[in-house]
């Protein structure tokens, strides 16, 4: 659509209406564009005269290059405005601070704020990642509508089957991320001094805070590793041995000593839940908790055999 938008800055010349002469012509005039660009290069060209027609040629492209490119990324703002026309955006004002927020549109304005403090207590919009996290929670809880073509609908439902990890397909399905990543998240942090130096030097509360954004990342499709462990000032390296995504071995299975810390937690804790093991077992995922398990002890087997 920006692609679309763009071109036609440039090239389209509107026919006279013949209905008027108030009326105003449909699409883009890109006259206007090209007497912009013409007067802005015929004042350069005047203020620092180039030495002959080769530099003026020179200096003519590069304006006119720089001036698509300025257009392109306004058309970027308009198609991205026109593809939300489903959600509206709500501002949340709280203690001072602002969270930019997207909600269906079949949502009346007046009822947000109130939505919004019903369905989500212990907002803190100074914390680190609160808005992504808010968001999350909305999107699971009331959807994100959005337009897509047909022709290109399978192709993004196999990217994000793709990229789902099962456990993570088994949290969206099953559990909902609140139960898992809260049950998780709290038995991390009691048994923080457990934890690897870098991930124990966080504390309970930002630890807390860590393993909630790892789980609403993988909910939303949208994980980005090196985003999560820059804002927690830990290196990649320790980030990928706390909650990595990529630790299967020539896709057969798990290695003893390459599970991230906080999926063979995760599937300790499946596996110490009754509730858990069912949903667990019931999205089809109870094979790779169970290989996590294995490589780590199979005292859980007398519970759940």
């Amino acid at each position: 659509m920006a692609h679309d938008l763009t071109v036609d800055k440039f090239s389209h010349l509107p026919v006279d209406v013949a209905d008027g002469p108030r009326r105003k012509p449909e699409g883009p005039d890109c006259c206007y564009y090209y007497r912009a660009f013409f007067d802005h290069v015929t004042a350069k060209l005047k203020a620092n005269p180039p030495a002959n027609s080769i530099e003026a040629e020179m200096l003519a492209t590069r304006s006119l290059r720089a001036l698509v490119a300025r257009h392109f990324y306004l058309s970027c703002l308009e198609s991205r405005r026109r593809t939300q026309r489903l959600v509206r955006r709500h501002i949340w004002r709280i203690d001072g601070h602002a969270l930019y927020l997207w909600l269906p549109l079949e949502m009346p304005g007046r009822q947000c704020r109130a939505w919004l403090e019903t369905n989500i207590p212990d907002v803190d919009p100074s914390r680190c990642g609160e808005q992504e996290r808010v968001q999350g929670i909305v999107d699971r809880m009331l959807g994100r509508p959005r337009v897509i073509s047909i022709h290109a609908a399978h192709a993004v439902a196999d990217s994000i089957a793709a990229k789902m990890d099962p456990v993570a397909s088994m949290i969206r399905e099953e559990i909902g991320v609140s139960g898992l990543a809260g049950t998780v998240a709290e038995e991390k942090a009691d048994g923080i001094e457990l934890q690897r130096p870098a991930v124990r030097g966080l504390g309970k509360d930002k630890l807390r805070r860590l393993i909630h954004e790892v789980f609403d990342g993988l909910v939303r499709g949208d994980y980005q590793a090196d985003r999560i462990a820059s804002s927690y000032g830990l290196s990649e390296a320790t980030f990928s041995r706390f909650a990595g995504i990529r630790w299967k071995v020539d896709g057969v299975g798990p290695a003893a000593a390459s599970v991230p810390d906080l999926w063979r937690n995760t599937a300790q804790t499946l596996a110490r839940h009754p509730d858990f093991v069912t949903a667990a077992k019931h999205a089809g995922v109870w094979k790779q908790v169970t290989e996590v398990l294995d490589t780590h002890g199979a005292g859980w087997r007398r519970e759940h055999g």
